[in-house]
């Protein structure tokens, strides 16, 4: 049970900071169709922070608060991303929705079988979603 709530706090981590850096690409853009999109793709994986705070304590554990260093990480990269465009913004983003599924992929099937079914049936399904959206936006730019 508790290599779950380890994995389920590595994924509220990556959720966590998918909201910061949706938040920071968002301050920064002056086109509002642009920031629409983003704002729904920051709702979604807010809504995943969410739901694995939510299991995460069902379980007994105690949901992460920060993103940790991956939020450290993409505050660097976003600021990379910042100077150079939209375009580089977007292709940070979607470099972290692909880490996202990769995260999620990768981890399922060693969580116990309420947790797996959780990733399979909601986690999953909306971080492929969000990434679609951005990659659609990022091919629309």
């Amino acid at each position: 049970m508790s290599d779950s709530i380890d994995r389920l706090n590595g994924f509220l981590r990556g959720e966590i900071s998918a909201v910061e850096t949706y938040n920071q690409v968002m301050e920064k853009s002056d086109c509002a169709s642009l920031r629409e999109t983003l704002a729904i793709c920051q709702v979604d994986h807010a809504k995943r922070v969410q739901i694995l705070k939510n299991r995460i304590e069902e379980l007994g554990g105690v949901p992460a608060e920060s993103s940790g260093i991956w939020g450290a990480v993409a505050r660097l990269f976003e600021a990379g991303a910042a100077a150079f465009g939209v375009r580089a913004a977007l292709d940070m983003l979607e470099e972290g929705e692909d880490h996202g599924i990769e995260s999620y992929r990768s981890q399922m099937f060693k969580l116990e079988p309420d947790d797996l079914r959780l990733v399979e049936t909601q986690l999953l399904p909306s971080q492929e979603l969000t990434h679609r959206a951005i990659r659609d936006l990022k091919f629309a730019a």
